[in-house]
């Protein structure tokens, strides 16, 4: 949930928001190939890169499922 909703910030331009649903999010990720996919989102994010972050992030949530 917070994955998804930390996707619509970032799709919106909220990317404070984004960062807040994106660290609960981050908490309930275990280890794997979705975890690397949001690292790399984060880090994505943290450079301005809010294509990059919303490209690893929604690969992330669909690892998930």
């Amino acid at each position: 949930m917070h994955l998804e909703e930390g996707i619509k910030a970032l799709k919106s331009g909220d990317n404070q928001a984004a960062m807040t649903h994106l660290d609960a999010a981050r908490a309930a990720i275990v280890p794997g190939g979705a975890m690397n996919h949001f690292e790399q989102g984060m880090k994505a994010l943290e450079n301005g890169d809010s294509n990059g972050a919303i490209m690893h992030l929604t690969a992330a949530e669909q690892a998930l499922g």
